[in-house]
């Protein structure tokens, strides 16, 4: 089975074309820091199951359940939000990121769905993918999030594009798979990330697809 009549490809970017995971790694250090600095007994495996857990339940926060059970007190909750917050520094792209873009581009229209702090398209144009996509949308600037389905009607607005001949690729199930479902969009994950702990809780959050590579998408799409 394949996908027919597509127009438009839609990308999350956090682990599906950028990897996160020295990312997720630094902030579980940082967690496994602070739990020390409390008193808290809490040890790097116990803090990587309660970030899966929190995956699991499709937690908007993955970190904030662990830091309320580390934190003392309200003041050192935030305080201790700050200094886990997502450095971007410890990015990277996927070593088959832009070779699949590259390939994609020539059939396909290319887009980014994606929640974000700002700076998105620069950080595009760091990693070499800037050029291979037409639409960027992040969250931070332009005040929507994912699962909202209203960014995902804006892309396709954007785009002048049919539901049905768009397809969402991301790794979350509640924030790509789902919502891009909803509107009738043709929707893959990708089992890259933490988030790949997480399993469809009913129909609507199953992807039509599911890959582990993004050079499986040439035999979907």
């Amino acid at each position: 089975m394949k996908f027919d009549e597509i127009k438009w490809l839609f990308f999350d970017l956090g682990s599906t074309l950028i990897n996160e995971d020295e990312v997720v790694r630094y902030q579980m250090e940082k967690l496994l820091g602070l739990s020390a600095k409390t008193g808290n007994s809490m040890n790097y495996s116990e803090i990587l199951q309660n970030i899966e857990n929190s995956v699991k339940e499709y937690a908007p926060k993955v970190f904030d359940k662990t830091i309320r059970m580390i934190a003392r007190t309200e003041e050192e909750y935030f305080n201790f939000i700050d200094q886990t917050r997502y450095n971007h520094d410890f990015e990277e792209i996927y070593p088959d990121s832009k070779e699949t873009l590259e390939k994609l581009c020539n059939k396909y229209s290319l887009g980014i769905i994606a929640n974000q702090k700002e700076g998105t398209e620069k950080r595009l144009e760091n990693f070499g993918i800037k050029k291979y996509f037409s639409i960027c949308l992040s969250s931070s600037e332009i005040g929507l999030r994912k699962p909202d389905l209203q960014i995902f009607e804006l892309a396709l607005k954007q785009a002048k594009c049919e539901p049905s001949k768009a397809v969402m690729i991301g790794d979350r199930l509640e924030n790509d798979v789902y919502p891009a479902k909803k509107i009738g969009m043709r929707t893959i994950r990708i089992l890259r990330g933490i988030s790949k702990v997480q399993v469809p809780k009913n129909a609507e959050y199953e992807p039509d697809f599911t890959i582990y590579e993004l050079k499986e998408l040439f035999s979907i799409l």
